[in-house]
């Protein structure tokens, strides 16, 4: 019976279904029909623009020498017309950069014959041979451009990454795929990738290798970012070379006399844009507000991590309701030397800094909490009556885990309260910071060691970020995933400006503003405040005792220190440094007939250049100055460069790339921090290290 019934329902299925072919029959006709008409539409509209160009060329030239054929003005019209003609060509020339060199031929050349032929026929008139050659030359023309729409298609045509994606999604593993062209340049493009139903944006980055193969560029040469609003597509740029070569200097503080919420411009994108980051809360307005946020910056010994930093203080110095707070217990005073005097504090021992971020977190922190709260204030904003607090940690993986404990506490604490945080360090690994710490923080990541980007860029290594191909050797180079900036310019690598310490120094102090520490600060602060080293200013070596109430300020040598004339020799020059005898009686004045004494030749000439020394000659130095030092002594590249004769000085970054290399041949031991080295402990080590020069 079931076997009967089923018969039945698939015999009376297969009449019902036959019932319906006549209508499906006419519906696939229809569709059928509509299909050609919209493919000969389409052939229409694809095939007859070249004709359609032809056709117009007669009445144009018969216009033309109509307006301008006669006998006075027909040399002026062919002179000018010449002129537009080959103007044209070369604009043609010009935006048709983006095709090959045969396309740039073909459109070029059409443009120079179509507009010459016009120009001869404004002066000859519309007779033959010139409608001969239009009959002639316009047809081949035509048929030359349906032939090339025939075979690659006007939009493939224009879009030279689209046919070159066609050819190759399947050897990329994104079968039907596409690629729409956004710009393409001399050595960079972007398109949009289209992706198969199936296939996501992280198929694309796992073929990324195979795509920059295939385009003949870099592994790092294609970035890949998933776009926001749609997973179904992904932004690819190709860079063919290096764009980032371009050293682009300090130039001084913006926003001077500003306020800690206007923006910093401290680099610039591999595309020519610049970056500005504000770390402070913004209020949007209609858009979206931006948070507060803190900044975590990794990189490389030498791979100039120092350099945001330096910008973003010197522009804080230099604007109202800011305090700069720095902790530097590395390089100390080799990088905030130029600006140390400015600082409202500057501690660079690890037990002040310790005390100092004890004080922050358990009394500062409560006091300014009280004091927004109490006026209804969610965040701290210019014109609350206290200033905002940028506070800096330069290596911050060298403090020890209390101290990094205390830090973990700010970072959750402070963002709401005017005190934004810039952390950084070489390895941010999970041993040397607490993962709390990377979860509180945005990342900037400079040049770095091989495994170690992913530890602050995350997902963004597996899309194209390769910081690692950098490492110390191309310093200033980074990523800025950072909130306010579009997820599209994640991927784009930066160049920061070159900050030197003694140029920013000279740059920001004719613009320092100065911002009183306000009594509740003082007050919470305690004896980490009244205690404070106070540091000299650039190229003096005193120093002064804390009071209240101290401004830095510039030395006045303008002024003497006392109303006694006589004073102003001991405190502008010594007579005897001229080799000139002290004027016991200046009351007598020289006459013409006296004698003259001489002060010897001099020159205004510039003093010639110190020889730089050869690297051989700079490896021995090292070598000398360690040797000199006991067994298990550790040191860091800055030690190296103060101990070093002056023809051998050289940067940070060479120093640290010469004590690589000595590490790797086993002349050095590695230190108990990141960046620092030990001499061998054992005397058979110490003997082994090399002496060649």
């Amino acid at each position: 019976m079931s076997g009967k019934g089923g018969g039945r329902r698939s015999g009376s299925g297969s009449a019902g279904a036959l019932t319906q072919v006549p209508g499906q029959a006419v519906d696939g006709a229809g569709r059928g029909l509509a299909s050609a008409s919209a493919d000969v539409a389409a052939g229409w509209v694809r095939f007859t623009p070249p004709w359609i160009a032809v056709g117009t060329l007669p009445v144009l030239a018969e216009s033309c020498h109509l307006l301008w054929g006669g006998t006075g003005t027909a040399p002026w019209a062919a002179a000018g017309m010449t002129l537009a003609t080959a103007g044209l060509t070369r604009l043609t020339w010009r935006v048709s950069h983006a095709r090959h060199v045969l396309g740039r031929v073909h459109v070029s050349l059409n443009t120079a014959l179509s507009l010459g032929w016009v120009t001869v026929a404004t002066i000859t008139g519309l007779h033959r041979p010139v409608t001969d050659i239009w009959l002639l030359g316009g047809a081949t023309a035509a048929f030359a451009w349906n032939l090339r729409n025939a075979l690659h298609g006007t939009r493939d045509d224009d879009d030279r990454l689209r046919s070159w994606w066609q050819t190759r999604a399947d050897k990329a593993g994104l079968p039907a795929s596409q690629m729409q062209t956004i710009e393409v340049g001399e050595d960079r493009g972007r398109a949009v990738l289209e992706l198969a139903e199936g296939q996501t944006v992280q198929d694309a980055i796992s073929h990324r290798d195979v795509i920059a193969a295939m385009a003949g560029v870099p592994a790092s040469g294609v970035r890949i970012q998933a776009d926001p609003d749609d997973a179904s597509l992904a932004e690819v740029t190709f860079v063919r070379r290096d764009m980032l070569r371009q050293k682009t200097p300090y130039t001084g503080p913006t926003h001077v006399g500003g306020l800690p919420t206007d923006p910093h411009s401290i680099g610039t994108y591999e595309d020519g844009e610049r970056l500005e980051i504000v770390l402070a809360a913004l209020s949007g307005g209609e858009e979206e507000d931006q948070n507060a946020y803190h900044l975590g910056i990794g990189g490389k010994n030498g791979a100039g991590k120092s350099g945001p930093v330096l910008i973003i203080a010197g522009d804080r110095l230099c604007r109202r309701e800011s305090l700069v707070i720095v902790i530097d217990c590395v390089k100390k005073e080799q990088t905030w030397s130029g600006v140390q005097d400015l600082l409202d504090i500057f501690v660079t021992d690890k037990k002040d800094a310790k005390r100092l971020l004890r004080a922050i977190r358990d009394r500062l922190v409560p006091v300014i909490s009280s004091y927004l709260g109490k006026r209804g204030l969610p965040n701290w904003t210019p014109g609350c009556g206290i200033p905002a607090i940028l506070l800096v940690i330069e290596e911050v993986l060298a403090l020890d885990d209390d101290t990094k404990q205390v830090i973990v506490d700010l970072l959750r604490q402070v963002r709401s309260l005017g005190i934004n945080i810039i952390l950084s360090g070489q390895r941010w690994t999970y041993d040397a910071m607490p993962t709390s710490a990377r979860a509180e923080i945005v990342p900037m990541q400079f040049g770095c060691g091989s495994g170690d980007a992913a530890y602050l860029l995350g997902d963004l290594v597996d899309a194209g970020a390769n910081p690692e191909a950098w490492g110390n050797n191309h310093p200033g180079r980074f990523y800025a995933p950072l909130p306010g900036i579009p997820e599209e310019r994640h991927l784009i690598p930066l160049r920061s400006d070159h900050a030197d310490p003694p140029v920013v120094g000279r740059l920001v102090r004719p613009h320092y503003v100065h911002t009183p520490m306000p009594d509740l600060f003082a007050d919470a602060l305690g004896e980490v405040w009244t205690g404070r080293p106070i540091w000299p200013a650039p190229g003096t070596t005193s120093t002064t005792t804390p009071q209240e109430g101290w401004t830095p300020t510039m030395t006045d040598t303008t002024t003497p220190a006392t109303g006694d004339d006589d004073s102003l020799d001991g405190v502008l020059f010594d007579p005897a440094d001229l080799g000139l005898e002290r004027d016991e009686d200046p009351d007598v004045q020289p006459g013409p007939d006296d004698e003259v004494p001489t002060l010897g030749t001099f020159s205004f000439a510039p003093p010639p250049p110190r020889p730089k020394a050869a690297p051989g000659v700079v490896r021995q130095a090292v070598l000398d100055l360690i040797r000199a030092w006991p067994a298990g002594t550790e040191f860091g590249p800055s030690d190296i460069a103060r101990g070093l004769p002056e023809h051998a000085a050289r940067s940070r970054s060479v120093m640290s790339r010469l004590l690589s290399q000595l590490l790797d041949e086993g002349a050095l031991e590695e230190g108990s921090r990141e960046g620092t080295y030990l001499m061998p402990t054992s005397a058979a080590a110490h003997a082994a290290s090399p002496t060649r020069g």
